[in-house]
Order: structure tokens, then C-alpha cells, then sequence
């Protein structure tokens, strides 16, 4: 008995020290959004903005978490007449995003395949872009 009470204690120490042997894992960075620019191309008009300001920008990131694109397009948005508009996110760690939005239906990210949007959401960037003006170059 005094052996298995032995082994017991030894099995409950290796499972106390254990927990403390393991690895520490550094902290992981906070990445930002440090500034957006938005070119938008209709007609033959541009309209350019910059953004730096917290409250401009969160406007733009929640409007691009709103649009929740759908499905692949089945035509190449290249050739459909509307509104081309660039949403270029630069981040605190020198990486940069570049999300494009066509004719108020079809958007990609980082040059990934074009995808479907809702154009009613997508139409609610222009209005944005009115409002704020742009407050960095």
C-alpha cells in the first residue's frame, strides 16, 4: 500500500510542476489602422480623401465590416460601367490593405476574386465620403 501511496504523490507532483513548465508566449502586437485613403472614380470625376482621424476612419473600417460581400461574380466587374472606387488601410506595422469596390455591387480585397455586395450597402460609401472630409495628405 505504502508503495502505491508512494507513486500517487510522485504522479500528483509531475502534474503540479507541469503546468509551470511550459513555454511563455510573448505578447502579441496590436496592429492599427493608422491612415485610409479612398479614390473614387466616377464619370471622369475623382474624388480623393485621406483619413488619420479616429472617428473618420472607424466610419470607413465599419462600413467595410458592414458590406459582408457574397458568392463570386460571374462577370468581370472590370467591364461594367459605375463607380470604381480604392479603400487603401495602411496598419501600424507597415502592411497595407487595398480593398476595391465596383459599380455598387461587386468588392475584393487585396486583389482577391471579386465577390458580391448588397447595393444598398454599397451605396452608403459615397454619402460617407461626402461628410468627412479629407483631414490628412
Amino acid at each position: 500500500m505504502r508503495k502505491f501511496t508512494k507513486i500517487g504523490l510522485l504522479v500528483l507532483a509531475v502534474l503540479l510542476l507541469l503546468p509551470g513548465c511550459r513555454k511563455e508566449e510573448a505578447p502579441k502586437e496590436v496592429v492599427l489602422v493608422t491612415k485610409i485613403t479612398v479614390i473614387c472614380r466616377q464619370e471622369g470625376d475623382v474624388l480623393a480623401r485621406h483619413y488619420t482621424d479616429p472617428q473618420k476612419m472607424d466610419a470607413i473600417l465599419h462600413y467595410l465590416l458592414r458590406l459582408k460581400p457574397y458568392g463570386f461574380a460571374e462577370r468581370d466587374p472590370e467591364s461594367v460601367r459605375g463607380p470604381a472606387i480604392e479603400i487603401q488601410t495602411d496598419l501600424s506595422d507597415g502592411s497595407r490593405h487595398i480593398y476595391r469596390q465596383r459599380a455598387d455591387r461587386y468588392f475584393s480585397k487585396d486583389s482577391q476574386a471579386w465577390e458580391l455586395i448588397d447595393p444598398k450597402r454599397a451605396a452608403q460609401l459615397y454619402p460617407l465620403l461626402e461628410k468627412y472630409q479629407s483631414d490628412a495628405s
